[in-house]
């Protein structure tokens, strides 16, 4: 393996331990990272769906331990964007067109991730079912088209609209990301009408995001700055966002 893959590896294991300690697959950060060190493009989509849903895994399963468990909130979001999701993965999109709208939304998630949030556990409400069931529709449709789990957009919609505290943000994402992202690659299987094309080294990263979402889910924000790691994702997925529309 060439020095270069290795540091993808170690990218990875940091991005997933990041993610998952917020409840996050890391979605965005993996195509951004596939981007930069380039993957063929048939298999971006696929891989990193796959690498969501085993860091999101993870971490849905920590927060279900640990009661942070908001179906009320949750699942209108879900009941929209499953099937969204399989629609949109199951798009043949024109690659020319595909990496403009992914270079897109890594603009947009870089913004996402210089962003602070608030903090505060203050009055929250969740919303009426058939705006929850509509956001779930926009999200899991985008979700399917780039290959994401749409918790990168969920997450601070829910903190800033106050239909949830941040810790049912989080575990809220988790479950969101996973389920979109079973859905998104499900959806390429149909598709092809076979098991949809990794990459050839899709074990040892799907093993160092494993790791690193044991740890983050485990340890959250007390052992990574979150702050100052999320800037750095910012830049690394600013710059893979600018390369795709360059």
């Amino acid at each position: 393996m060439e020095p270069s893959f290795y540091a993808l590896l170690l990218l990875l294991g940091v991005v997933a331990t990041l993610y998952a300690s917020v409840g996050h697959g890391g979605g965005s950060s993996y195509l951004a990272l596939f981007v930069l060190f380039n993957l063929a493009p048939d298999v971006i989509r696929p891989s990193a769906l796959t690498l969501n849903i085993v860091v999101s895994g993870i971490a849905a399963a920590q927060y279900y331990r640990a009661g942070q468990w908001h179906p009320r909130l949750l699942l209108p979001f879900l009941a929209g964007s499953i099937p969204a999701a399989f629609l949109g993965g199951a798009l043949h999109l024109n690659p020319v067109l595909y990496k403009q709208c992914l270079g897109v939304f890594l603009l947009l998630a870089a913004l996402r991730l210089f962003l602070v949030l608030p903090n505060k556990d203050g009055s929250t409400k969740p919303p009426a079912f058939p705006l929850a069931l509509a956001v779930g529709v926009l999200l899991g449709f985008l979700s399917g088209i780039l290959g994401i789990g749409g918790g990168i957009i969920l997450s601070p919609l829910i903190i800033l609209a106050a239909w949830g505290a941040p810790k049912a943000a989080a575990s809220s994402a988790a479950f969101f990301i996973l389920f979109n992202s079973i859905s998104g690659l499900a959806a390429q299987f149909w598709k092809a009408g076979a098991p949809p094309v990794l990459d050839p080294h899709i074990l040892p990263m799907a093993g160092v995001v494993l790791v690193g979402a044991v740890a983050g889910s485990y340890w959250g924000s007390k052992v990574v700055s979150v702050t100052v790691l999320n800037r750095v994702l910012g830049v690394v997925t600013l710059v893979a966002g600018l390369k795709l529309l360059g």
